[in-house]
């Protein structure tokens, strides 16, 4: 899933719209949920639109025949994996941790081979 996101995001050019998002949240200083919901309404618009203030950006963007419905499947497609993912991995690394306290007894023993082999 990373990379399929990564292709996706990566040839689109979509990875600079909400890190212009957050920038613009960062130089506010102050933020309330009303500015965030703001600026992430701001940067879905210009990631459907592929311009940012006006101008048009390079090749990499949308072709011209890519429907609007089609854009805004794709953003929220990529948004749904990437929460998806992220809450995968924060779950297995909890999982793991969560594990280690109830380990079985035969977790401790030495296994047979340990004994023949040199091993550091």
């Amino acid at each position: 899933m990373p990379v399929l996101t990564h292709l996706l995001v990566g040839s689109r050019g979509l990875i600079s719209y909400p890190l212009r998002a957050f920038y613009r949240l960062a130089a506010r200083g102050k933020c309330t949920v009303g500015d965030l919901m703001q600026e992430i309404y701001r940067a879905w618009g210009e990631a459907v639109e592929g311009n940012f203030g006006g101008k048009v950006e390079g090749t990499g963007g949308w072709g011209k025949r890519f429907p609007i419905c089609g854009r805004h499947i794709c953003i929220a497609g990529c948004g749904f994996v990437t929460w998806v993912y992220m809450n995968s991995i924060m779950y297995l690394a909890v999982e793991a941790f969560v594990s280690v306290r109830n380990l079985p007894q035969g977790a401790y023993r030495t296994v047979n081979w340990a004994n023949y082999f040199p091993h550091f």
